[in-house]
């Protein structure tokens, strides 16, 4: 009997430390920071692996424990010992039948559960980037003699131009007509500033201006001192989420409840892809005709393209037509994007 009791004793093994594995774009990274944060209340040995970390982690306490994939014996060092858990939101049940938000399936696959209270996005920025924000802003604001900014960020990751064109197979990015429209509308109280790789045709007399090439982290910095943000299912909102920055998104092929914010009090969100839509079961597997039924979900009517206008006006606190006009402070002058250059 001793003999059973010791060789049960025996037999009881400790919990397998863990390592997240963590890939994609930097919108999805982003959203899985609340979940690890709520895990490191309780566990102070996992640690994360994702090619991000320098963008997404640096000024939260999950930089420390964050590796880069291509770090210098990463597996005989550090995971060899550990369960190794490739965090994958797209899988969850939840979320591709449309029961929660990309922040909650990452909550679920990280702590086995969604908290019962709302989970929030820690960006850590640091004082260099909220000054350089603060600094490309009123230089926007000087160039444009407007007191108003909106970041604006109208495509998706897998938006694609050619020529004159604009299109976006996964339905996430705005048509390129009803961005003309609505950008005529917000030009007379706002400067404009363009988040994104694609050219923006006639910039100039759609009264926006764009930067040079600009890091994750400066358009933290941007979008932190903007007065608002209009978008699509891309990066931008998450931050403008993160950092209580008054949005209006709006969504077509993707669903409000699985990407965007919803019932967040400042943000308006709207379901151009209602009753229309069918779920696209990406990294799943690929369905071409769901995403020929997904692709033209955003159009809007003109009747949107005012709802959308008057959202942003509402969310922003901003009277039509009573925006005063920029007086420029007493202080020296000081160039845009540091180091990079804005257009317009």
């Amino acid at each position: 009997k001793g003999e059973n009791e010791m060789s049960k004793k025996k037999e009881v093994k400790k919990p397998v430390k863990k390592a997240y594995m963590i890939n994609g774009g930097a919108g999805r990274v982003l959203c899985a920071v609340p979940a690890l944060e709520r895990r490191l209340k309780t566990d102070k040995d996992f640690i994360i692996i994702c090619a991000r970390r320098e963008e997404i982690f640096i000024g939260t306490e999950l930089f420390e424990r964050s590796f880069d994939p291509m770090h210098n014996r990463l597996f005989e060092d550090y995971l060899v010992d550990r369960e190794i858990i490739d965090l994958e939101p797209y899988y969850v049940n939840e979320y591709y039948t449309q029961q929660c938000s990309i922040i909650d399936a990452f909550d679920i696959l990280i702590n086995g559960d969604i908290s019962p209270t709302p989970l929030k996005i820690n960006i850590g920025l640091s004082d260099e980037e909220t000054a350089m924000g603060a600094t490309v802003i009123e230089d926007i604001k000087k160039r444009h003699k407007k007191t108003k900014v909106l970041v604006l960020q109208p495509f998706g990751q897998s938006a694609k131009k050619e020529g004159g064109f604009y299109w976006d197979n996964s339905g996430r990015s705005f048509k390129y007509n009803n961005l003309q429209n609505i950008l005529e509308h917000l030009h007379e109280d706002f400067a404009l500033f363009y988040m994104g790789e694609i050219p923006l045709e006639y910039a100039n007399e759609m009264g926006v201006s764009f930067p040079g090439k600009l890091g994750i982290r400066q358009w933290f910095g941007i979008i932190n001192s903007a007065d608002g943000f209009i978008g699509c299912d891309s990066l931008g909102q998450h931050a403008a989420y993160a950092l209580d920055i008054p949005a209006v998104v709006g969504t077509g092929g993707t669903s409000p409840i699985n990407v965007s914010y919803p019932n967040a009090e400042h943000f308006k969100v709207f379901d151009y892809g209602k009753d229309k839509r069918r779920y696209s079961p990406i990294r799943i597997t690929k369905d071409d005709a769901i995403d020929r039924n997904n692709e033209r979900l955003m159009q809007m009517t003109s009747e949107q393209e005012k709802e959308f206008v008057n959202a942003v006006y509402k969310v922003t606190g901003i009277v039509k037509g009573a925006v005063a006009k920029y007086i420029q402070p007493n202080a020296s002058e000081s160039s845009c994007c540091s180091g990079g250059s804005c257009e317009s």
